[in-house]
């Protein structure tokens, strides 16, 4: 079996900006087309300042921090030699299953509700040696569950309002 091999795509990025186009676009349309220009200026920059607020910004927030924790980086593991390789500009970790003391999940309370930011979420993976790892939702589709599959061990799960990394 060939080694699973995780890198930040284009179409993964899109896939996780995607709902919070729709849904801005929507909310908008449905304003305009309800409200129009019967509602007075003020009363519309509250809206949209509310709604970026609410729902853009901190999309933005967490995919900028997001793509900058995982861009370059290479994450490759083998599940039947149980090792694997994870790779971020010029450092390079190796290691094996055993050598993980311990899985944390990072996420968003009501995952996939209403707010758009609620997809973003990462995984910590400390090493033996007090070495930690940061795999995000841009490098790989399903994290949590990915890497409990793989590892075979139950990530820790910390909630948060707003999945922001943490060190």
């Amino acid at each position: 079996m060939a080694p699973e091999k995780y890198q930040i795509k284009f179409s993964r990025q899109l896939k996780l900006l995607w709902p919070c186009l729709i849904i801005n676009i929507f909310c908008i349309a449905v304003w305009y087309y309800l409200i129009g220009s019967a509602a007075p200026l003020y009363l519309s920059i509250l809206y949209f300042s509310f709604f970026f607020l609410v729902n853009l910004l901190p999309v933005l927030v967490l995919h900028t921090l997001y793509l900058s924790e995982n861009k370059g980086s290479e994450f490759l593991f083998n599940r039947l030699e149980k090792t694997f390789i994870f790779q971020k500009n010029r450092v390079r970790i190796e290691a094996d299953f055993s050598e993980i003391e311990s899985l944390h999940y990072y996420g968003s309370y009501g995952r996939g509700s209403w707010y758009t930011f609620g997809e973003y979420e990462f995984c910590k993976i400390v090493l033996s040696n007090k070495q930690e790892i940061i795999v995000t939702c841009l490098l790989m589709k399903n994290v949590r569950e990915t890497l409990e599959g793989a590892f075979s061990i139950k990530a820790e799960g910390h909630l948060r309002f707003i999945a922001l990394l943490s060190k």
